[in-house]
């Protein structure tokens, strides 16, 4: 899974996380309720890695320019993925034009993800 799809689960994953919640007030058989708690708990793990792992996206060793790319990269992912904006927002917000943003999401795209274990399914 590259980098970008992996961020882009966030906002599904805190769609799944209310949703469960919501079952979890409803439900009274205790084996629903187990099972829901189990996934409820999975699912708040996997939110919990993603928003780490943005956290310490850029690593602090590299050169430069590299760094402020990341820092570039870093700051889109969270405007875009985790607070779930449009691209016009995203970029309005980081002070750069629609194109850059789009640069920024392709070079994102671009990088081959292996930030978890986390094999992309959601549901």
């Amino acid at each position: 899974m590259n980098t970008l799809k992996y961020y882009e689960n966030y906002r599904t994953i805190s769609k799944k996380i209310a949703l469960i919640q919501g079952q979890l007030q409803f439900f009274s058989g205790e084996a629903e309720r187990e099972d829901l708690a189990k996934e409820l708990a999975k699912c708040l793990a996997v939110q919990r890695e993603i928003e780490d792992n943005l956290e310490h996206y850029v690593p602090y060793a590299l050169p430069c320019r590299s760094y402020f790319r990341a820092l570039e990269e870093r700051e889109f992912l969270f405007y875009r993925c985790i607070k779930g904006l449009t691209m016009m927002q995203t970029a309005e917000l980081m002070c750069v034009s629609r194109d850059t943003a789009y640069r920024i999401r392709r070079r994102i795209a671009s990088h081959e993800g292996h930030l978890s274990s986390f094999s992309g399914e959601i549901f």
